[in-house]
């Protein structure tokens, strides 16, 4: 078996240890909540950051389409 890492639909295979099966989650962990707090976000970037942690009290994952966006997001601010 091969190493399988999964995040929303896309799955990346690479060869690894055997048996060994990673699943990534979409939660906002802390350290992208560090990321965030460092980066001028605009207004409504804040607020949907805001509304995705508040979702993510209520439901284990966030859901595909705020997932995406909130990575987006993300790489729009790594890139500056």
């Amino acid at each position: 078996m091969i190493t399988v890492l999964r995040d929303n639909t896309r799955h990346v295979k690479c060869a690894g240890v055997k048996g060994v099966v990673m699943i990534k989650t979409r939660r906002l962990r802390s350290n992208l909540i560090k990321f965030f707090e460092t980066k001028p976000l605009t207004e409504k970037e804040k607020s949907f950051i805001m509304s995705a942690l508040r979702n993510q009290e209520k439901y284990p994952q966030l859901h595909p389409n705020i997932w995406k966006v909130v990575c987006e997001i993300e790489k729009r601010y790594k890139n500056v």
